[in-house]
């Protein structure tokens, strides 16, 4: 993503320095310095907690507070303010994600045997499916009508922190993203389960490096000390070290579509000692030796303290508090309302106590303002500038919070950011419809793959074919020479699958030439009525045997046409394959020096296919096969959108990408809340009544109030864009 220097010039021309001296002061010494003078009137009336106790409940909870959140709860008591805000928590996103995160996961195992030119254009597309998903939770933060829900997905996405650019699978962070939502108010268990079995996790983590022979203790030392106990609580050196023997073997399946597998190979199966307990452990295992251990809970509870009640931890509540989640067998929702109902959370003494995160100053100015974003990349620009990209946490900590936010350059950065922001674009008060339901994720966490069902018809389709290996190999008395191929977004009568992976074999001395077929990726199941491998249900092994005719009574005739299909067009079939590097002398060469193996050439594996078509004649005589062809247009499945046609040379992909970018913002439409003002005066006029408009002001946007001065106070307060612009800008709203 680019950045134009007009843009650049035209935030940093906004301001002039000399924020920061004052910023400074009231972050970093004087928090409580209007504490006393904002107690009068943030304390409960009769009637309700005010518009005081409701600016602080939903912005503390959320992100900002609109006039009409504040209407709406200012009337309510502190129990019946919090039981609304925890009913309106969901499980799923309002607006849907974008629609490639629909499709299946794109082939990245594969793409790298199409050149460096097509892999970086691969990678480069991901980067811009990030950046679309980004925008897609910024207009999601902006729009909901449960702000809590993104406030609480956004805290666990920086407490199971994963970096995209370490990983770059766009597909993951989507479902990663979902699962972090889904489980975000549930099971403290469900939520940590999932993200041991996680693919951006395990991934970010090294965990797929994790094997008996040589253990990986990444995952298992972060899984203790920053995602359950916290460092030094109740473990030792040792712990982690069984800790990882127990992870051995969690990796991710290179066959089919990417995602969690267990390696029984990897797995160390032996007997493991975590926190003086023995057994052969897994990771289902060492998630109960988590929960069971009694130093469990007070480390979770303190980060949320930080989060949403106080820069200064009370250890008795906290240990309180930490009792009462476990009573409740580690479900959150009943943790998050003893937290809001605390004394501590409502105490006047820790209201502006919070430095304001990048995200929360921002979102939180668009949803209480009723601004427009009108181009929504900036968003994404304002956010990177302050240290805060979604998907990109400095590293497995997280964000660093706190008086982290507040450097020289993030104090003028803010006030530029903001500045920026305040203007109104709107035309009107505007009311946006509620979007149709999007596909959600299912139970698994995963997104719904892309329909099963194809147009009927009998012939074989593929939208591409990757040739990932291919060897000439020695093992012990046997050679022989293999090719490893995948047939990616497969339609066949009436049906649709991701992908089959076939190998290809012949070994020197036995006259048949073998196939064998990976099913692990055909949902609904391919070939259900053919036998198996008894020990790897996916696997289906083939030689064309005479004789195997008389068993064919068993089997279902539109089986047996689509394996005939698929055997009789294998010349074909690997013939796609031809622009593969694994077939280039350069590969040969890096593969003899490096692996120590020989690659098998294409002439040789051609030989084999046909050997497999001619022979299979007879086998499956009688049994039409069908057509075949390569689809055209497979691009988009591909993650390769914009290739459709092909390309000549790296200037055109670079074109291509460069107008994606450009559509893909296009498209996107402006950031808006769901209620948008004309002008500050509408959003003046939409605020509760109070003594004064720039009392009425401030009680919407601040936790502390801003020092008088007199007449210059009351001239501002006639000018509601001056009045608002002097608030947004003053160091009492960088904190919460």
């Amino acid at each position: 993503m680019s950045k134009g220097p007009d843009m650049k010039t035209r935030r940093r021309s906004l301001f002039g320095a000399g924020k920061l001296a004052p910023i400074a002061a009231l972050l970093l010494s004087a928090g409580l310095a209007g504490a006393a003078t904002l107690g009068a009137r943030s304390a409960d009336t009769d009637s309700g907690i005010g518009v005081s106790g409701a600016r602080h409940l939903v912005s503390r909870t959320g992100f900002g507070a609109s006039p009409a959140e504040i209407e709406t709860f200012r009337l309510l008591t502190r129990e019946q303010a919090v039981d609304r805000i925890l009913a309106g928590l969901g499980e799923m996103a309002e607006t849907p994600m974008p629609s490639w995160t629909r499709d299946w996961i794109y082939p990245a195992d594969q793409i790298w045997t199409l050149g460096p030119t097509i892999e970086e254009f691969f990678y480069v597309s991901r980067d811009l499916e990030a950046d679309e998903l980004r925008l897609w939770w910024l207009r999601e933060m902006v729009t909901t009508a449960s702000p809590q829900t993104e406030r609480l997905t956004l805290f666990w996405h920086d407490h199971f922190a994963v970096k995209f650019s370490d990983v770059e699978n766009s597909h993951w962070l989507a479902r990663q993203n979902a699962h972090l939502r889904r489980h975000a108010a549930g099971n403290f268990w469900d939520l940590a389960a999932g993200m041991l079995k996680d693919p951006m996790l395990l991934a970010f983590l090294t965990n797929t490096e994790n094997t008996r022979d040589k253990p990986n203790e990444n995952l298992a030392r972060e899984f203790f000390e920053l995602f359950t106990l916290g460092e030094g609580r109740g473990y030792t050196e040792a712990d982690v070290k069984e800790a990882a023997r127990a992870l051995t073997g969690h990796g991710i399946t290179a066959l089919g579509e990417p995602g969690f597998a267990l390696f029984p190979e990897e797995h160390d199966a032996g007997s493991k000692t975590v926190f003086g307990k023995t057994g052969p452990f897994k990771a289902e295992d060492l998630l109960a030796l988590v929960f069971d251990h009694p130093e469990f809970g007070p480390y979770i509870v303190e980060k949320l303290w930080l989060e949403f009640v106080s820069d200064q931890p009370d250890p008795e509540e906290i240990k309180r508090l930490a009792a009462v989640w476990r009573s409740r067998d580690f479900a959150l929702k009943p943790l998050y309302r003893a937290l809001l109902l605390s004394d501590a959370f409502w105490d006047p003494a820790n209201r502006g106590r919070l430095i304001k995160s990048p995200v929360e100053l921002y979102v939180g100015t668009v949803r209480s303002l009723g601004l427009t974003v009108a181009q929504p990349e900036e968003a994404l620009w304002a956010l990177e500038d302050l240290g805060q990209l979604l998907f990109e946490p400095p590293n497995v900590a997280g964000w660093p919070g706190g008086t982290a936010w507040i450097t020289d350059a993030s104090a003028v950065a803010r006030t530029a950011e903001l500045s920026s922001l305040l203007s109104w674009q709107a035309s009107g008060s505007t009311k946006r419809t509620k979007p149709p339901a999007p596909d959600q994720p299912g139970d698994d966490g995963h997104m719904p793959s892309v329909a099963s069902k194809a147009p009927a018809t009998r012939t074989l389709q593929i939208g591409a074919v990757f040739a990932t290996e291919a060897e000439t190999y020695e093992d012990g008395e046997e050679r022989g020479s293999r090719a490893l191929l995948t047939l990616y977004d497969v339609r066949y009568g009436g049906r649709r699958w991701r992908s089959l992976t076939l190998n290809l074999e012949q070994v020197v001395g036995e006259e048949l030439p073998y196939l064998d077929i990976f099913t692990g990726d055909c949902t609904p199941l391919c070939f259900p009525s053919l036998p198996r491998d008894q020990d790897e249900r996916d696997w289906i092994g083939y030689a064309p045997e005479p004789d195997l005719r008389e068993s064919f009574g068993d089997f279902d005739p539109a089986d047996l046409q689509f394996a005939a299909t698929l055997i009789r067009y294998l010349p074909e079939i690997v013939e796609q394959t031809r622009p593969s590097i694994v077939w280039s002398d350069t590969y040969a060469r890096e593969m003899a020096e490096e692996e120590g193996f020989q690659p098998a050439p294409l002439e040789r594996i051609q030989a084999i296919a046909r050997d497999l078509a001619d022979r299979s004649v007879p086998v499956f005589n009688g049994i039409r096969s069908a057509g075949f062809r390569i689809e055209e247009g497979a691009a988009g499945v591909l993650g390769l959108s914009g290739l459709e046609n092909g390309y000549r040379d790296g200037a055109d992909l670079e074109d291509v990408l460069e107008a994606r970018e450009a559509g893909t913002f296009e498209a996107l439409g402006a950031l808006q809340p769901k209620t948008a003002f004309v002008s500050a005066s509408a959003w003046m006029n939409a605020l509760a009544p109070a003594e004064t408009a720039d009392v009425a002001a401030e009680q919407a946007l601040l936790a502390l109030p801003l020092p008088v001065d007199g007449k210059r106070r009351e001239m501002i307060a006639s000018d509601p864009e001056a009045l608002i612009r002097r608030i947004v800008l003053s160091p009492q709203y960088q904190v919460n």
